[in-house]
């Protein structure tokens, strides 16, 4: 008679064998919810205007519960400088979500929030960012000295880094003034500028 005792390392391999079994027949239970969510946003100058862009992708339209397939609400809330962005925001955006914004004035600093609720109860999160102003403005103001004025148009080169134009003041009437403007900042929001008086009028008998 054969009484050899099967091996208990057989038996170990059939019982891992059903593990991974009972593992697979589990693995549907999961359908319909997200396996990932992909979301960008960012606050920033963007050919020196402040420019807003939230991005959100593969979202969960539907989610299993008790068997029964569902559908979810997905939400995002935006907030801009403390005010509530209710033009942009959206209540159910389905899969995918896509904003890109500029905001006013460049010549301000601005900040942004976003509030996102994935209604699979993932890809939940809070964002918020910030930019400083994206442009700047200098003036101009012409002036006399030891002399009256002297009526006519002068002329200005205004040159900053990355940037660079010209002026002109009408001397008549006061204010001998005049601004310029969309001058844009560094990323620290500030710019270095040299203005030089280019022409005007001939000046007085004596003067140069």
């Amino acid at each position: 008679m054969d009484t050899t005792i099967p091996r208990p390392r057989r038996a170990r391999r059939l019982g891992l064998a059903v593990a991974i079994a009972l593992f697979a027949m589990l693995l549907p239970a999961t359908a319909g919810v997200a396996l990932g969510h992909d979301h960008g946003e960012s606050l920033a100058c963007a050919n020196n205007v402040p420019t807003l862009t939230i991005s959100l992708s593969k979202y969960a339209l539907t989610q299993v519960i008790n068997g029964k397939t569902v559908p979810v609400t997905n939400t995002v809330t935006i907030t801009i400088d403390g005010a509530s962005d209710s033009a942009d925001s959206n209540n159910n955006f389905g899969a995918t979500f896509s904003l890109t914004k500029i905001l006013s004035p460049a010549t301000s600093a601005h900040k942004a929030q976003g509030v996102v609720v994935g209604g699979d109860g993932v890809g939940s999160f809070t964002w918020s960012g910030s930019t400083p102003p994206c442009q700047g403005s200098l003036t101009i103001t012409k002036a006399f000295s030891g002399i009256a004025l002297v009526a006519g148009t002068y002329n200005f080169s205004v040159v900053c880094s990355g940037f660079s134009t010209t002026a002109s003041i009408t001397v008549g009437s006061a204010p001998y003034t005049t601004t310029v403007t969309g001058i844009p900042f560094n990323t620290s929001g500030t710019n270095s500028c040299t203005v030089a008086e280019t022409s005007g009028p001939n000046p007085p008998t004596g003067y140069s």
